[in-house]
């Protein structure tokens, strides 16, 4: 590669930690309204620019290399301090107050909304909140919703729609719950195990999946509940196996409070979406708060 350069495209180092933190070009170019080609090619400038190979590409990973790696890590800070000072002299200059109204499930509401509004309100004090946690598919319009959070494909044209990541399923029980049964190797192992279910769900079956191969697990459950965040604590508690987003459940597995088991059976890519009706006039404070919305979304998924 060329030598280092002294001038680096700040807009490219840009578009290298999003294309990480999405994943890969496709999901990156899909999030940011961009095309895959012109994302490539901005990270192969970037490359260039700074002499250094930043990621491995082959026909079915990628993955960074050492020095994209340490580069990624000290770039992610300052890339996201700069965007938050940007987004707060933005919001000045546009003087924006006024209520937005945000609707959410339970899980996500409590885990990634609530923090996201109390960093938008920092930056924007005039700008007041009505939150709305429900497992429930709200009329938004009918509600005065201005910003919805979904699960699933949304197939409703008639909004503004942006896909911010994916959910994942896995199957989890705690520790001193696994002591007391014959740990599953295969998805037919579970009947006759504690089953804990989301009471939200319109068939009590959990559809696994391991490659190509899917399985329908019909569920009885000894619990259940209408969040994933009970249903998490009911597992973490040893009461049973759950089947639960992995975003829910991670810190607990990472911290040995829950195990992952049947790590090769699960589901995955359950898309995870922002929308916003599509009217003619979107004041400036909405469309403001969905771009803040939509990017610290996709940081966290």
């Amino acid at each position: 590669m060329a030598s280092m350069k002294h001038n680096v495209d700040l807009n490219r180092i840009s578009d290298f930690i999003r294309i990480i933190e999405f994943g890969n070009l496709s999901r990156a170019a899909e999030a940011m309204g961009e095309r895959k080609a012109k994302l490539s090619r901005s990270l192969a400038l970037l490359e260039e620019e700074l002499g250094v190979q930043l990621v491995y590409r082959t026909t079915r990973q990628f993955q960074l290399t050492h020095a994209g790696q340490s580069f990624y890590q000290r770039c992610k800070l300052y890339i996201s301090e700069l965007d938050q000072a940007v987004m707060s002299l933005s919001s000045q200059d546009q003087g924006l107050s006024g209520t937005i109204r945000i609707t959410a499930p339970e899980d996500i509401g409590m885990l990634k909304i609530t923090s996201i509004v109390s960093e938008y309100s920092k930056q924007n004090p005039n700008v007041k909140f009505d939150l709305i946690y429900s497992n429930e598919v709200l009329d938004i319009v009918k509600l005065g919703i201005d910003i919805a959070v979904r699960v699933g494909h949304l197939k409703d044209s008639s909004m503004i729609q942006k896909k911010v990541g994916k959910v994942d399923f896995v199957l989890a029980c705690s520790p001193k719950y696994l002591e007391r049964i014959r740990i599953p190797g295969h998805p037919d192992q579970l009947e006759g195990l504690d089953l804990i279910g989301f009471s939200r769900e319109k068939d009590m079956k959990w559809n696994l999946q391991s490659g190509t191969q899917k399985k329908s697990v019909k569920i009885k459950p000894a619990h259940s509940a209408n969040n994933f965040i009970t249903v998490r604590d009911l597992a973490r508690s040893g009461h049973g196996v759950a089947f639960m987003p992995l975003s829910i459940c991670e810190d607990q597995i990472r911290s040995g409070e829950l195990v992952h088991i049947l790590k090769a059976w699960g589901r995955e890519g359950v898309p995870i979406q922002v929308a916003m009706p599509h009217q003619k006039n979107i004041s400036k404070l909405v469309r403001n708060c969905f771009d803040f919305t939509v990017r610290k979304l996709s940081e966290a998924f």
